[in-house]
């Protein structure tokens, strides 16, 4: 994890709250940002979130494949305009919008940069995730929001801090399964949801318990990665997902503790796992108190 944070370090704006224009050192390089942002693109769920979070509204973002636009952020931009997917943006469709700020991540559009900045100045965080903290304060201050975003994260820590005094003692271990269409990925510690799980003061299961982002891995292997006391169960697009169908009525979960305890908490795979900014971390912490049927 402390490989992925250390980048950071050097990024930001050495421009006072509010003062344009400014230059932001990023992932890319620098850019130049000739006052508040009015016409926002972001290509990642983690942009889009950090973008609503700091009170704006983009006029366009990706989708993330197979993760619609989660509720919690469509209940704050319902008119926005589709550019494509993070794996392949509508470049015609983001020219149209003649936007004034481009977001997204080196991780996911490093190859596309040099066309994306000739558009509209861009800023590139490293890559989503296990960073979404420090991407959130790269995009404040490309947006000069950055007392926004001080608010923002204050409610996050008071709500970490509220949760973290009614939680029970000692905390049961988690594991993190997502079922994707063909094949069952365990969550380790790298990645978004198991930031905001270290925050909260969960241990992990010892097959996750890994600085890693996550493991692909066979069915046969469940019993070795999903052996926390409780499962965070993720399934991708499930109507459609006979795989994960298949895995759920087998043997082979069945026998998990977790399972035949009844601690698997269901969740939404596209704000649990895809959602990758606070307005996804205030969803996560609103779910796990309603698991341990907690009112903080």
């Amino acid at each position: 994890m402390a490989n992925a944070l250390g980048p950071y370090e050097t990024y930001g704006t050495s421009a006072n709250i509010g003062e344009f224009p400014r230059n932001i050192r990023h992932a890319m390089g620098e850019t130049i940002i000739d006052g508040v942002p009015q016409r926002i693109v972001t290509l990642d769920l983690g942009e889009l979130d950090a973008a609503v979070q700091l009170g704006f509204v983009p006029v366009g973002a990706a989708e993330y494949g197979s993760y619609n636009l989660p509720n919690y952020v469509l209940n704050a931009v319902e008119d926005i305009e589709l550019v494509g997917t993070t794996e392949e943006p509508d470049l015609e469709a983001i020219i149209g919008l003649q936007p004034d700020l481009i977001l997204s991540s080196k991780l996911r559009h490093e190859s596309l940069h040099q066309t994306l900045a000739s558009i509209a100045p861009t800023v590139f965080a490293e890559r989503p995730g296990v960073t979404f903290k420090q991407n959130f304060k790269l995009y404040a201050h490309a947006t000069g929001a950055e007392q926004v975003a001080s608010e923002v994260v204050g409610h996050y820590e008071d709500r970490v801090r509220a949760l973290n005094a009614a939680l029970p003692l000692p905390r049961p271990s988690i594991s993190i399964v997502q079922l994707r269409p063909d094949n069952v990925r365990f969550y380790q510690t790298a990645n978004f949801l198991g930031v905001v799980l270290r925050d909260l003061g969960f241990p992990r299961g010892e097959g996750e318990d890994i600085d890693g982002f996550a493991a692909d891995v066979s069915q046969e292997l469940l019993g070795t990665y999903a052996d926390g006391e409780v499962i965070i169960l993720a399934v991708v697009d499930e109507a459609e997902n006979d795989f994960a169908a298949e895995i759920l009525g087998g043997p082979v979960w069945n026998q998990l503790r977790a399972v035949q305890d009844d601690k698997v908490l269901t969740v939404d795979s596209s704000v649990w796992i895809g959602g990758v900014g606070y307005g996804a971390a205030f969803e996560v912490i609103d779910g796990l108190a309603d698991n341990f049927g907690l009112e903080v």
